[in-house]
C-alpha cells in the first residue's frame, strides 16, 4: 500500500502492481490465495521463456523486435524494482524482500500477462486488473460453464 502510493511506475502499470501482489501472496504461507497460486504453471510459453533456438526461428521477422523489446523492458523493470525492494523503507515489510529474483519476476509477469482481467472498482468509477481464479480454471481446464441466460441478456450480439 504505502510503497504503491509512493511509486509512480507501480501506479501507472496495473499489471506490474498485480504481479507484485501475486508474488507477495505466493511468498506468504498463510495466504488465502495460495491454493490457487499453486495451480498456476511454473513456466509459460510467453516470449520471456523462449529458448535461444526458438528465438532463432523469429530472425528476419518483425516479431524478433517485439521479443527483444519485451526482454529488455522486463529486465529493466526487474532491475528497477529490485533496487526499490532493497532500498525503500516501506519495502522492508514485503514477504519477498530477501528472495526477489528475476525468475520470480518473469513468472509473475507471465502469470499476469496470460490471466489478467479488467474488472470495475468497487465504486464503479474505473476499471482495475485482477486474477479471477474460477474464470481462470474454466479457461484452462477445457471445461464447460453454464451461465444463466438472465445474466447474458445484456451481452447478446
Amino acid at each position: 500500500g504505502s510503497l504503491y502510493s509512493q511509486d509512480r511506475i507501480l501506479q501507472a502499470m496495473g499489471n506490474i502492481t498485480l504481479a507484485f501482489h501475486l508474488l507477495c501472496e505466493r511468498a506468504n504461507p498463510n495466504s488465502f490465495w495460495l491454493p490457487y497460486i499453486q495451480t498456476l504453471p511454473s513456466e509459460y510459453d510467453t516470449p520471456l521463456y523462449f529458448e535461444e533456438d526458438e528465438v532463432q526461428y523469429l530472425q528476419s521477422t518483425q516479431a524478433i523486435h517485439d521479443v527483444f523489446s519485451q526482454y529488455k523492458n522486463t529486465a529493466r523493470q526487474y532491475a528497477y524494482f529490485y533496487k526499490v525492494i532493497q532500498t525503500h523503507p516501506n519495502a522492508s515489510k514485503l514477504p519477498l524482500k530477501d528472495s526477489f529474483t528475476y525468475d520470480d519476476y518473469r513468472w509473475a509477469v507471465s502469470s499476469v500477462m496470460t490471466r489478467q482481467n479488467q474488472i470495475p472498482t468497487e465504486d464503479g468509477s474505473r476499471v482495475t486488473l485482477a486474477l479471477i481464479p474460477l474464470w481462470d480454471m474454466c479457461n484452462h481446464t477445457n471445461g464447460l460453464v453454464r451461465i444463466s441466460s438472465v445474466l447474458l441478456k445484456g451481452f447478446r450480439a
